[in-house]
């Protein structure tokens, strides 16, 4: 386990926390793309909606998620790729 990632093991553990933190029916989520653990929780409350965030550039890891990868692939828009 990553230290500090402990807290989101305990909250997705407390079931108590998780029913009332549903009952507010939140419609947004913000997170940071560097803790994927967070985006777990907020599914785990109900959001439906969340937004990644990021204050650092792009890494490339993530573009599958975000949806970039197939939209580069199809450009032909790859690093060290020959034509």
């Amino acid at each position: 386990m990553i230290p500090g990632d402990g807290i989101f093991y305990d909250m997705a553990e407390n079931v108590e926390w998780i029913q009332s933190m549903r009952l507010h029916q939140f419609q947004l989520g913000i997170a940071e793309l560097f803790d994927p653990l967070a985006f777990y929780i907020l599914r785990l409350i109900g959001i439906e909606r969340i937004v990644a965030t990021s204050n650092m550039p792009l890494q490339s890891i993530f573009y599958h998620y975000l949806g970039y990868l197939e939209k580069i692939i199809q450009k032909g828009d790859i690093p060290g790729y020959l034509k």
